[in-house]
């Protein structure tokens, strides 16, 4: 299925571009293009800042949930999507990277994942810390702006 993805998923992208840039022109096309990428670049990168703060927050207090993991994964994907050339990897990247529908495409992909745990189709391996003194693991993280 992934193999299919990547093969007819930029073919896709080719056909729209050519569509497109016979409609509009292709300057004004590939203006389009770079202008998506670089506004999408960056709300991926605010977004993304933004949910590494909010989930070192969360694991410092030992909430971190699986909701924000999806979300993280996201983030991630739509800075790929972002950066890729064409219409339909622009719609996905900007609709992983709003929080709005980010959150509604997460709790969905969360309820669906639950539901294949349940019926045993996926396994769960974690390990638990069992020390009295300790009752959450610790998560070390780090942070640093390359700007």
């Amino acid at each position: 299925m992934l193999l299919l993805l990547f093969i007819f998923l930029p073919l896709i992208e080719i056909y729209f571009l050519i569509k497109i840039g016979t409609a509009i022109g292709a300057f004004n096309t590939i203006l389009i293009a770079v202008i998506t990428a670089l506004v999408g670049w960056a709300l991926f990168k605010t977004q993304g800042r933004h949910l590494l703060f909010q989930m070192k927050s969360k694991a410092s207090m030992g909430r971190l949930s699986s909701l924000m993991f999806v979300e993280s994964v996201l983030v991630f994907c739509s800075g790929l999507f972002l950066v890729t050339p064409g219409f339909i990897t622009d719609t996905l990247g900007f609709l992983f990277v709003i929080p709005f529908t980010r959150k509604s495409i997460a709790q969905l992909i969360k309820n669906w994942a639950d539901r294949k745990i349940k019926s045993g189709q996926f396994k769960v391996y974690h390990s638990r810390n069992t020390s009295p003194q300790e009752p959450h693991p610790k998560i070390d993280t780090d942070f640093r702006d390359v700007n």
